[in-house]
């Protein structure tokens, strides 16, 4: 099974990354259909199924959110809700089997390394001028959205490796070293202030836990940091220049929020006007002029918050099913800091992350999108560490 399980993985893993490739192919509608396929598959190679219930209700709350609203056609709501359950079938933590659970771990570690020559690649081409016709920085990847959150991830990834407590070969640390400080140049130069605030916070609870038993060492770690970025300010403050930019066209616009505003204030009126079931899944109010941005052809939506499109989308009972995924992979990642501490607030810092990220950025529903797919599958191998005892011992290596 092992054999099949590290094909499998890695070959999602792969689609999944190449997606956000620019130079590369872009899968369209034959991704879902890989994506399906191997479903199938997975499927047909598990012995033992069962499913998850916070999965299940979140799913019947997205039904009756259709069911019980008038959607417009053009949202598209039944096929969009048909390709959220496909995928978060294959990677959330929805059905649980052996293979499922093994296919998810190795699929999460090959995406992470997979991720580390897109930034590395990114900063490459930054420093070489070319943009792919791009006006924003956004390195190799098809858009700036992407490489900001990417960054972050691998930054995180870096900072895990340089300081989980296992001696690293020389070339290794240099290596890791290199990949944080290229991280931290490209998460500047993508100017997403939402990743920014969303790795410090991250990284200071990453630090925090692994060094809670020795709050010296916690503040060494801080004070260090804090010196090393001092020094070196000549060096990086450069690559802060699209992050001022960003803050003063937002301050003249209104404050430093006010790009998200409409966005927010609309997911709550939407949420207000049908709090239990919520307006329709993959829907926005087609009456507000502000913050409802839709693209009537395509029937995409631009949210301006993941939190608040599920609370406005599905309403308090699909909000609540939500919800709930993120407490219990918390608690499920305490269970898997008992056997290794370091590992589980890496896993933590990650989820944290993705937590802060989602509350400016809207792509917990879009199925086809990369984000969506990191997302949900950190849930699902969460879950499958949580819950097979054996995975644990795998899960030290993760990546």
């Amino acid at each position: 099974m092992s054999r099949k399980v590290n094909i499998l993985g890695t070959f999602i893993a792969f689609i999944a990354v190449n997606n956000i490739i620019a130079f590369s192919f872009n899968l369209g509608a034959p991704y879902y259909v890989i994506m399906g396929g191997s479903l199938l598959f997975a499927l047909l190679q598990s012995q033992v199924l069962s499913f998850d219930v916070p999965m299940l209700l979140l799913y019947l709350a997205c039904a009756l959110s259709i069911i019980g609203n008038p959607v417009p056609a053009f949202f598209q709501p039944w096929g969009r809700l048909t390709s959220f359950v496909m995928m978060t079938m294959l990677i959330s933590p929805f059905i649980k089997s052996e293979f499922l659970y093994r296919f998810r771990v190795v699929t999460f570690k090959m995406v992470q390394w997979l991720l580390q020559p897109v930034v590395l690649g990114s900063l490459l081409v930054y420093f070489l001028g070319i943009s792919f016709g791009r006006r924003d920085f956004a390195g190799i990847t098809t858009q700036s959205m992407l490489i900001a959150p990417v960054s972050a991830n691998v930054m995180i990834t870096g900072i895990y490796f340089l300081t989980r407590g296992k001696k690293l070969k020389r070339n290794y640390r240099i290596y890791f070293v290199v990949l944080a400080i290229a991280s931290f140049i490209t998460l500047l130069l993508a100017a997403s202030r939402t990743a920014i605030i969303a790795v410090v916070v991250s990284l200071l609870f990453y630090f925090y836990v692994v060094n809670r038993a020795n709050f010296i060492k916690f503040f060494k770690y801080i004070f260090l940091l804090v010196i090393f970025l001092s020094a070196t300010y000549s060096f990086w403050s450069p690559y802060l220049e699209n992050v001022t930019r960003k803050n003063e066209g937002s301050m003249a616009a209104g404050g430093i929020t006010s790009s998200r505003e409409e966005h927010w204030d609309t997911r709550l009126s939407e949420f207000k006007s049908s709090p239990c079931i919520g307006i329709g899944f993959a829907s926005v109010s087609i009456q507000s002029r502000d913050g409802a941005t839709f693209d009537q052809n395509s029937g995409q939506v631009e949210t301006g918050s993941s939190w608040l499109s599920v609370l406005s989308m599905t309403g308090i009972f699909g909000f609540s099913a939500f919800m709930g995924l993120f407490v219990r992979a918390f608690g499920q990642l305490k269970k898997v800091g008992r056997n290794d501490l370091c590992h589980a607030s890496y896993l933590s810092a990650l989820l944290i992350f993705w937590c802060f990220h989602m509350m400016a950025e809207g792509y917990i529903f879009g199925a086809g999108g990369f984000l969506f797919f990191n997302v949900w599958l950190l849930l699902g191998c969460i879950d499958a560490l949580g819950r097979n005892k054996s995975l644990m011992v795998a899960g030290n290596n993760i990546i």
